[in-house]
């Protein structure tokens, strides 16, 4: 979830993108996994999904960090995040952002 007030809005990289409304400050977390909001689905979870939710998982869900066979589905603007091969941002620990 992130822990920074943001928004979505129109992005040249994907169409869609999350921003921040807030300023941050550089080591700053912006975000961190929380179990109450991020849903964790397994492969059998995804595998009896119908092709819609398939696609949505697909689109908006990741490979947890450290969790072989888990796919994280965030509840928050997090799930417009665009990751890039040259980020701006870590994303290495799911407890620490």
């Amino acid at each position: 979830m992130m822990t920074v007030r943001t928004y979505v809005g129109p992005s040249l990289i994907e169409g869609v993108g999350i921003f921040a409304a807030e300023r941050i400050r550089a080591g700053q977390v912006i975000w961190m996994l929380d179990h109450r909001l991020d849903i964790h689905l397994t492969e059998q979870d995804i595998a009896q999904m119908s092709d819609v939710q398939r696609d949505y998982v697909d689109r908006y869900g990741y490979r947890h960090m450290t969790s072989p066979g888990i796919t994280v589905l965030e509840f928050d603007n997090g799930r417009f995040m665009n990751h890039s091969t040259d980020p701006n941002t870590a994303f290495t620990d799911p407890l620490q952002g």
